[in-house]
């Protein structure tokens, strides 16, 4: 028997989801339910395709202690958006919908995307301890803002 949506879902602050139209079937994903949107940390981040069905190239580390892997993903770009993270730095980024898989749940849900090399290597040299950082799915949504 599948999941009903009068049924709780127990989260902890960290589980596995996957992402299967994005080639992601299983990513650790930090559950952040203050967060407005869902944000992916991905990297050579690249538009592609024609202006009136603009499509985003980009590259994920699925395990975030192995550099080395890398997995190619495509989507097409939903939205642009200024996303202001919790320290107060606002960022525009590309905003896509996928399926979210986490145990027995499949819902589209709105993904910004964003590069925290800099973040982190911002971090590594103020801080002598850093967080990883990983996938964040959002507890609630906000409205979107057309792209400029």
């Amino acid at each position: 028997m599948g999941y009903r949506m009068d049924q709780v879902l127990k989260l902890g602050w960290e589980e596995w989801v996957g992402l299967p139209q994005l080639g992601l079937p299983a990513l650790k994903a930090k559950v952040d339910t203050g967060a407005r949107t869902s944000a992916l940390h991905a990297f050579d981040i690249k538009l592609f395709a024609p202006a009136t069905k603009p499509k985003v190239r980009f590259l994920i580390n699925p395990i975030p202690a192995r550099p080395d892997l890398a997995i190619a993903c495509s989507a097409t770009i939903h939205d642009c958006r200024d996303v202001t993270s919790s320290n107060g730095d606002t960022e525009a980024r590309y905003v896509i919908l996928s399926p979210l898989e986490i145990g027995p749940l499949r819902q589209e849900i709105e993904i910004t995307l964003t590069d925290r090399a800099q973040t982190r290597a911002a971090h590594c040299r103020s801080e002598p301890r850093t967080k990883l950082y990983y996938t964040k799915i959002a507890g609630r949504g906000r409205g979107a803002r057309p792209c400029r």
